[in-house]
């Protein structure tokens, strides 16, 4: 007998002694309930529908089929939201009603949105920079993991049970300046937010002042200031591998985890071998690895691609008599020949996935490489070779007033390897702009203005020794 069945047996037997008591002083019973990842509602057949609405209201019920149920005794409506209701077994002048919280691979029921009203997130929910992650994987305790339905994502905390109130703050709060409130239940607190696919770092607080991370979740991070927060991914992406019933382990690999052979265990299931993860926008390339040997998968490929995001277009004009173009960059491990462009009546040109980040690249025209002549922006490897350089989805701008005599002015730091042909600044009006992508954290940098190093003279923070300005991104 598991536990969810003990739970139950233990829970109508209460619930019949309530009812005797309830009926002999003329009470109702309207319960809501969580135990053992159940979900329990408990009504009197009788409940009069004012008490029925402030039961709805403050667990946030609405539209479930409650008083449908109440006052037609009909239960389709709970039913094609995936609730039971247990009639055979509850007192016949009460409805237990339940459902399962399930995991992240099976709650896409089309009934879950109605479950709670979730909380809406701020528009305005992501600071500046954001930590480029390529993918992430939870990993809780004893496998507990959020419930992720229809874009919500149920937050909760076991236990702390006397604790008079619990909210939720993260960098999608814009932390306790917009904090949510979590309800109360039988075994924790729950609170249902809307998110979008990504990282997200969070703390509860209890009584108002008591911060903790989730003793649920194996997954936290220093912020940097002497924080340390816990990280959850909102999943975009299922991996399944069909077959290998016999198999003794099968990992999955890529280039989102340079093709680490033991970082991404996948998870025998009825539908076959499969895994959960966050993957960043941008072209993906990966494999599955079954007791250690690469196999191919239903269409018969060993190595599948792909893609999340819009495309960035790449172009390359002229090269007409041009046998073959090809695009290379750090995004394919400069790889000459995986990216074929197409060929133009003006040249050559290419749209490929990547996601938000600063890029290095270079055309191979007949096995000859070359940087975009379009492209102002370069970057020295290091070996005296240069690269075309670009940024896409940029979330940051430089900016340095009162060089309006300069001819040129440039910004270097560790984004483009500190090369002084690096990423070229615009003027506008009085004074340079240049927009980049960085990354959460501290990052070093100066302007080049005509050839000369400078600091940022309108930034107060900066670092002795090479003297270089310091920005930090959240």
């Amino acid at each position: 007998m598991n536990s969810v069945t003990k739970y139950k047996i233990f829970f109508f037997t209460c619930l019949l002694l309530l009812s005797q008591v309830s009926r002999a002083q003329g009470k109702y019973v309207k319960q809501f309930k969580v135990k053992e990842n159940v979900m329990y509602i408990m009504l009197s057949k009788n409940l009069p529908l004012a008490s029925l609405d402030s039961f709805v209201k403050n667990y946030s019920l609405t539209d479930i089929g409650l008083h449908t149920l109440l006052q037609t005794r009909k239960a389709d409506s709970l039913k094609s939201s995936g609730w039971k209701l247990d009639s055979n077994t509850s007192p016949d002048f009460y409805y237990i009603i339940s459902k399962k919280i399930g995991t992240t691979t099976n709650l896409k029921t089309p009934g879950d949105r109605n479950v709670f009203s979730a909380v809406p997130t701020p528009d305005n929910w992501r600071i500046v920079g954001g930590n480029r992650v390529v993918y992430g994987a939870n990993n809780f305790k004893n496998n507990r993991v959020f419930r992720y339905a229809d874009g919500i994502t149920y937050f909760f905390l076991r236990g702390f049970k006397k604790a008079r109130s619990v909210k939720l703050a993260g960098n999608f709060t814009n932390w306790q300046h917009g904090a949510f409130p979590l309800t109360k239940t039988d075994d924790g607190w729950v609170a249902p937010v809307r998110l979008s696919p990504g990282q997200y770092f969070y703390k509860f607080i209890i009584n108002e002042v008591e911060w903790t991370t989730d003793p649920d979740n194996l997954l936290s991070e220093n912020d940097g200031t002497g924080n340390v927060n816990s990280v959850y991914f909102v999943i975009n992406k299922v991996f399944l591998l069909e077959g290998f019933e016999t198999a003794g382990s099968v990992f999955l690999t890529g280039t989102f985890n340079n093709w680490a052979k033991n970082d991404l265990p996948m998870v025998k299931s009825a539908a076959g071998w499969q895994t959960a993860l966050y993957l960043e926008p941008g072209t993906h390339h990966f494999h599955f690895l079954v007791d250690g040997k690469i196999v191919k998968d239903a269409k018969e490929q060993p190595e599948q691609k792909l893609a999340l995001g819009k495309s960035s277009v790449f172009t390359l004009k002229g090269f007409k008599n041009a046998r073959k173009v090809m695009l290379a960059g750090d995004f394919n491990d400069w790889n000459p020949v995986e990216i074929l462009m197409n060929k133009t009546e003006s040249g050559w040109t290419i749209p490929y996935i990547l996601g938000p980040g600063n890029y290095q690249y270079k055309f191979v025209v007949d096995g000859k490489w070359i940087t975009d002549p379009a492209n102002p922006n370069v970057i020295d490897d290091g070996k005296g070779n240069l690269n075309s350089f670009i940024v896409v989805e940029p979330n940051y701008i430089f900016r340095l007033k009162g060089q309006s005599a300069a001819k040129k002015v440039n910004v270097a730091g560790e984004f483009n390897n500190w090369s002084p042909e690096g990423l070229s600044m615009t003027k506008i009006g009085n004074e340079w702009v240049s927009k980049v992508y960085l990354g959460r954290g501290k990052h070093l940098y100066k302007f080049i203005v005509d050839g000369k190093w400078m600091k940022d003279p309108a930034n107060p923070l900066w670092e002795d020794g090479d003297d270089n300005s310091v920005v930090w991104v959240e």
